[in-house]
């Protein structure tokens, strides 16, 4: 499974059918794409438990997100 990980998972914390939040759970849970780095973005109050690798609120500032993408990618 690790082979068909992506480098960054770019998730936000409220999604329909499955929040962000979940989504971690499962993953973890299956021990699914842990060398992938997470990064949240979200409109609330970016508040959490789950180990992620950055936080961007909304509005998106998109030279932000583009370079922390960017980081992110790098640093595997």
């Amino acid at each position: 499974h690790q082979g068909l990980c992506p480098r960054v998972i770019i998730l936000d914390l409220m999604m329909p059918i499955m929040g962000g939040e979940e989504f971690l759970t499962e993953l973890e849970r299956q021990n699914l794409c842990a060398n992938s780095k997470v990064l949240l973005v979200s409109g609330y109050s970016i508040q959490t438990t789950f180990p992620v690798d950055d936080l961007i609120p909304k509005p998106i500032d998109w030279q932000r997100f583009a370079h922390t993408t960017s980081q992110l990618y790098d640093s595997l």
